[in-house]
């Protein structure tokens, strides 16, 4: 008795043909950031390159600095702000002639400023990205010998209108 089960017959057919073991190895992959080392060493343009002067490097490196400064305001990380804002403390000094006191506590102001996030905005600060020098910093004003900050925090407060009561109603009416 044949039993016509398709599972039967496809097992018969693969006894007749003969087993052939075929091993599997597993392959590992390598770590995405040794593959990223192996990359870099293996460049084609690290091989072609020639080996440069301590010259050609500090040229690199120096306009590399100067490019560094060339974004918006806003794209600057806060050490090259206070950078930044250190070179305009001096050019204020020397065009206002103040004493190396009142220079010093402008730049307290103005670090201070830029540590609490109130010159982050492109609109706070007017920058020269081609000079990379600060033109003019908005919220900073000069009376009697003394710099301020001003700000206009104007909230705006919604008013709400609260729904009157027949009370509130009532008493309006009659007074």
């Amino acid at each position: 008795m044949e039993k016509q089960d398709l599972k039967h017959i496809l097992k018969e057919g693969i006894k007749d043909e003969p087993k052939e073991e075929i091993k599997i190895r597993k392959k590992h992959k390598k770590p995405m950031q040794l593959r990223d080392i192996e990359n870099r060493s293996s460049s084609t343009d690290r091989h072609n390159s020639k080996t440069e002067s301590n010259e050609d490097i500090d040229r690199l490196l120096n306009k590399e600095k100067g490019d560094i400064f060339k974004q918006h305001w806003n794209r600057l990380d806060t050490g090259m702000k206070l950078n930044r804002i250190r070179l305009f403390t001096e050019t204020e000094a020397q065009k206002k002639k103040l004493t190396k006191e009142e220079q010093e506590t402008l730049r307290k102001l103005l670090v201070d400023a830029c540590r609490n996030n109130k010159l982050n905005k492109n609109t706070d600060v007017e920058y020269n990205r081609e000079d990379c020098i600060i033109i003019k910093i908005k919220t900073l004003t000069y009376n009697d010998g003394k710099y301020q900050l001003v700000f206009n925090e104007s909230k705006k407060l919604k008013k709400t209108t609260k729904s009157k009561s027949n009370i509130d109603r009532f008493i309006n009416k009659k007074g």
